[in-house]
């Protein structure tokens, strides 16, 4: 090593580094923050088409307007579990990072209590997306088109799980093809 090569790794200041890697986190934040809002609405917008749909195909006459209401109800659950994780990575001893971010989310997921080794490899994407919030955010949904139909509970279960499911089947599928092409 040259005494050049020691200068050039020791030339900055404790400040500027600690600067650097504090713009590095909010950008990498705003950047999440960014993808998560555009998932989302991708995700709702998924949503009240495949439930349109459904309603459609089943001959439920019902106002898109109670749809629209109900799906946005059911939405809330996502957002309010993303400010929640936001607060608890803020008030706790943890960086406020995306890793730290993901860290918390990644214990919601179903993959986190389930046996890796025991399920096949192609279940295991979709198996990742699927967390406790989405599962509540069914249940909610459930509950809203219970309202919108007029049916009771069970069978709203069942049609926006055959509904907003086959949506989230087609979406599994597209993301596994494209996982498939990229890697």
């Amino acid at each position: 090593m040259t005494l050049s090569y020691m200068e050039e790794i020791y030339r900055f200041t404790n400040e500027e580094v600690r600067t650097e890697a504090l713009n590095q986190q909010r950008s990498s934040f705003y950047m999440k923050f960014l993808q998560e809002g555009v998932f989302t609405i991708l995700q709702f917008i998924g949503c009240f088409i495949c439930l349109n749909i459904g309603l459609l195909f089943f001959n439920y006459k019902v106002k898109i307007k109670e749809v629209l209401k109900a799906v946005t109800l059911s939405f809330l659950v996502t957002v309010i579990v993303q400010i929640v994780v936001i607060c608890w990575v803020k008030f706790s001893n943890l960086t406020f990072t995306v890793a730290s971010l993901q860290s918390i989310e990644d214990k919601l997921y179903i993959t986190d209590y389930i046996n890796e080794q025991d399920v096949p490899s192609y279940l295991l994407m979709p198996l990742d997306t699927i967390s406790v919030t989405h599962l509540v955010f069914i249940l909610l949904l459930a509950y809203g088109i219970k309202t919108v139909i007029k049916k009771n509970y069970i069978k709203s279960l069942l049609f926006t799980a055959k509904t907003y499911g086959v949506g989230v089947v087609i979406w599994f599928a597209f993301a596994m093809v494209m996982e498939m092409n990229f890697n």
